[in-house]
């Protein structure tokens, strides 16, 4: 019984995957790529389900990429299976696995410690702020792309993560583009709200079959790797997601006034 309700629950999520490709083979168009890119990842493999495309077109291409992992990814699992220090250890190995496969340089990457589950205190910290203000400052991207703002719970981390970028960008001025990339969206966004997604402002990557084949090889660098007790040190991520990640199209979406509007919302609770 368990099996055939997974199954089930599979197949529903794949229509929704399905539905929200449709919409973005109506209104989507090519995404430009900037020189300089700071891609902001919450967790170890957020950046290559969510970019590793764009990460390759844009090395491709000699342009800039550089990655800011806001965590260390302790929170998959309890402390009472695995010690949190050598689980946050093993995760950063599997970040330069992947960067090895689809890239960038390990050199290009800048390791935060704001705690798995815990980036709804960076809304409300300034130091933390300042830390993230200082690598942009220091990177000067043209363009700064990180987990869609509706991926998840108010508090959740990816949701978080793209309220902390808006709000630094906004409260100093930044002339950066904010863009989106998606993880979470396609398991969580309820059918529902797919057609108020802001589609005048998506974007789709398309990879060539070599660039898929090496996004596909770098996500496995980080959901095939087993602990002692045989579930994946990524956490155990739903099948759709991975689906979803590991397609030839990546979708993006263009943050607005509606966005950087939440953003400022947040900071006046």
């Amino acid at each position: 019984m368990n099996k055939v309700l997974g199954l089930k629950n599979f197949l529903v999520k794949l229509f929704k995957i399905t539905i929200i490709r449709s919409f973005s083979f109506l209104y989507s168009r090519s995404l430009p790529l900037p020189e300089r890119v700071l891609i902001v990842s919450p967790h170890p493999d957020d950046e290559t389900i969510g970019c590793a495309g764009l990460i390759q077109k844009l090395i491709s291409e000699g342009k800039d990429v550089h990655v800011v992992m806001l965590t260390g990814g302790e929170g998959a699992y309890d402390a009472s299976l695995i010690d949190l220090a050598a689980l946050v250890a093993k995760r950063r190995e599997l970040t330069g696995n992947a960067a090895k496969i689809a890239g960038p340089a390990l050199d290009k990457f800048v390791f935060f410690d704001w705690g798995d589950g815990k980036l709804r205190e960076a809304l409300a910290n300034e130091s933390r702020q300042k830390e993230l203000l200082a690598v942009i400052n220091g990177i000067s991207p043209a363009a700064i792309f990180v987990p869609h703002i509706t991926e998840g719970r108010p508090d959740e981390d990816h949701v978080c993560a793209a309220k902390t970028v808006l709000k630094v960008v906004k409260e100093h001025g930044l002339p950066i583009n904010v863009f989106f990339y998606c993880v979470w969206l396609w398991q969580l966004l309820p059918f529902g709200k797919i057609g108020s997604l802001n589609w005048t402002r998506s974007y789709v990557l398309s990879m060539t079959k070599r660039q898929q084949k090496i996004k596909k090889e770098a996500v496995d660098a980080y959901v095939k790797p087993l602990t002692s007790f045989g579930k994946p040190y990524s956490g155990v991520l739903p099948r759709a997601l991975i689906y979803a990640g590991k397609r030839r199209k990546e979708l993006y979406f263009e943050a607005g006034d509606a966005e950087f509007g939440q953003a400022g919302a947040e900071q006046k609770k």
